[in-house]
């Protein structure tokens, strides 16, 4: 279930392109409230498993889905400083969103091979 939660958390960061391009403060707020989440489900799920002095597959899997959200919040705080358009910020989700679901499918090729 962890996978699907995380998953899920960092998904939800693609909603906050639905805000209006004009409205960043509602869109950071969004952006800032799903990184705050992930952070607290890490430390959640990593009470739950014993320490190892290596990165597991999920330790991967949260980073990588963390990173995410922060490219979002990133995206979002340095459109106020650009000139953004809608087509920019539809190429911007669309390229966060491509890396994201490019990862996911190589990350679960690898775990379903054993690698």
């Amino acid at each position: 279930y962890t996978l699907d939660f995380q998953f899920l958390i960092a998904s939800l960061s693609f909603v906050t392109f639905a805000v209006d391009h004009i409205y960043p403060q509602n869109r950071l707020q969004l952006s800032f409230t799903l990184v705050l989440t992930a952070v607290a489900f890490k430390f959640v799920v990593n009470q739950c498993l014993p320490r190892v002095s290596y990165l597991t597959y999920l330790d991967r899997y949260v980073l990588v889905s963390l990173v995410e959200v922060t490219a979002v919040c990133f995206w979002h705080g340095i459109q106020t400083k650009l000139n953004i358009t809608d087509s920019n910020d539809y190429i911007a989700m669309i390229t966060i969103l491509a890396c994201y679901l490019l990862y996911n499918v190589q990350f679960f090729i690898r775990i379903l091979m054993g690698v």
